[in-house]
């Protein structure tokens, strides 16, 4: 499963989480069963500010977020929301 943001809502709802459009973003490629170790890069990446989205939930993260695997739209970043 994936969000169904599209480009342009994805960078308005960045804008409007970071106050202006970013200047540059990376793109973190990873298995799920290597989510840990994703997680961990984001934390590193996201440690002196910033943002970030990711393909399952339409959300804009913050590190606290990810460092504390917090549950928005049924889902953890980086991972897809849990169909009950």
């Amino acid at each position: 499963m994936t969000c169904t943001w599209t480009e342009p809502e994805m960078v308005a709802e960045l804008e409007r989480a970071v106050g202006e459009r970013p200047a540059w973003a990376v793109q973190v490629n990873y298995r799920l069963s290597r989510r840990q170790d994703a997680v961990a890069a984001i934390r590193t990446l996201l440690g002196r500010g910033g943002v970030a989205v990711d393909d399952f939930v339409g959300h804009v993260w913050t590190v606290q977020e990810v460092e504390t695997d917090s549950v928005v739209r049924g889902g953890r970043f980086g991972e897809p929301p849990v169909r009950t």
